[in-house]
């Protein structure tokens, strides 16, 4: 398991504009603690939940009148739907 700045590190790119702040959230350890801050989900959104690990947000101000946000998901790799979707030699 990756630490938690490795994680954070993973969540935003490398190269991006300069910002004012930003949000971090280990969605992972947030929905797996003891007292989980999302309440318990239906199974239908529960799945789309779980394939995220991290959220992060990055806000800056542009000028007076206007601010911008980017929205990261970082999401886990599931290779066993990923080969699911490769076509096979008989159905190509």
């Amino acid at each position: 398991m990756p630490t938690l700045l490795a994680l954070f590190q993973k969540t935003f790119p490398q190269e991006q504009r300069p910002y004012n702040g930003n949000f971090f959230l280990d969605l992972e350890q947030t929905l797996n603690s003891d007292r989980p801050l999302v309440p318990e989900l239906p199974p239908e959104q529960k799945v789309w939940v779980e394939s995220i690990r991290s959220i992060g947000v990055t806000a800056a101000v542009q000028d007076e009148y206007s601010t911008y946000y980017n929205v990261f998901l970082l999401m886990h790799h599931n290779a066993a739907a990923a080969a699911s979707q490769k076509p096979s030699p008989a159905n190509p």
